[in-house]
């Protein structure tokens, strides 16, 4: 295959799959050498914690 680029990335919400694992950037890295230069790593391992629920954000809308 003759691929512009290459995006490398890894599961970070929970997967469908139930064998699906997350993989360290020390893996991702590994698999990048082999995969070459046009390979990038997009995944991120820091991200902001955000609340997946806002007590009253329904009332300030429904009301």
């Amino acid at each position: 295959m003759n691929l512009e680029k290459i995006q490398l990335n890894t599961v970070i919400r929970p997967p469908a799959e139930e064998s699906a694992r997350s993989s360290s950037r020390e893996d991702l890295k590994k698999i990048k050498t082999v995969l070459g230069e046009r390979c990038e790593i997009i995944a991120e391992f820091k991200r902001p914690t955000q609340k997946a629920y806002e007590r009253g954000v329904g009332e300030r809308y429904y009301h």
